[in-house]
């Protein structure tokens, strides 16, 4: 739960119990820098962004600056979403520049902070330019030490080859399993599937560590393509995934 979009330290799910049952609290980072390792078939770990403070009778976020999103666009997006419209770029940090982006990295750092989770706006194709940034990237994760997480939506040929030496932990892209939902709620009318599944063929043949980025009932509460997104029917079997990362949608915003 704390490593988010890692693998679980041992004993995290016995936090996550704990939690539940309203007998934990965490005040501060505990242990070491979190560790990839296999997980148990089935295994299901839940996680609350430190984007939005949760915090009830049965569990709380903690409130200190252990794995922080930070923005290369600040608030600004091409697409306009209709899940988002920009809004959740607005809850993070904005890194306008590598410099700035290193800069507020060496910040959380001193405050105790784990890792950090690189993203930003799209292009009209739907990809996070990231690219400019693989400089600072790769000085975070070796220089810093911080875990490193992005968040591409979408990807390209060039935008994988940016990316292959930076180091990132894990690169967090989109899936997508319906033409329509591509068109109509990520506001990409030129795109579709293959496009989507296109750019994820690239990152994988680039030996990157990837995580699909899966957003249930993305289209007006539907279930359209989902399925296929999770691997049935025909998802690229070749292409190999540390993890499925579902999100349950929320009406997070009025969506017109």
């Amino acid at each position: 739960v704390r490593n988010y979009p890692f693998l679980p330290e041992p004993g995290d799910i016995e936090n996550i119990r704990a939690q539940l049952a309203g007998d934990w609290r965490e005040s501060a980072p505990r242990g070491g820098p979190p560790r990839f390792r296999g997980r148990a078939a089935g295994e299901v770990v839940f996680f609350a962004p430190q984007i939005k403070r949760f915090e009830n009778d049965e569990y709380r976020n903690s409130a200190l600056p252990l794995f922080v999103p930070i923005s290369i666009t600040g608030s600004d997006c091409a697409l306009q979403c209709g899940h988002c419209r920009g809004r959740l770029l607005k809850g993070m940090r904005h890194a306008r520049d590598p410099e700035g982006l290193v800069e507020i990295a060496r910040d959380l750092k001193k405050q105790g902070c784990r890792g950090i989770l690189v993203s930003g706006g799209c292009n009209a194709d739907g990809i996070v330019e990231l690219g400019p940034f693989a400089g600072a990237l790769s000085a975070v994760k070796r220089r810093l030490g911080l875990m490193t997480a992005v968040h591409t939506k979408l990807a390209d040929e060039a935008l994988a080859a940016d990316l292959t030496d930076t180091g990132v932990d894990v690169v967090m892209v989109d899936v997508m399993g319906d033409d329509e939902t591509v068109r109509e709620v990520h506001r990409m009318p030129h795109l579709g599937v293959n496009d989507v599944e296109r750019g994820i063929r690239a990152l994988a043949a680039r030996g990157l560590p990837l995580a699909p980025h899966i957003v249930l009932g993305i289209h007006a509460g539907k279930m359209r393509g989902e399925y296929r997104a999770l691997g049935g029917d025909d998802r690229d079997a070749s292409v190999r995934f540390r993890g499925d990362l579902l999100h349950l949608f929320l009406e997070m915003f009025r969506i017109p």
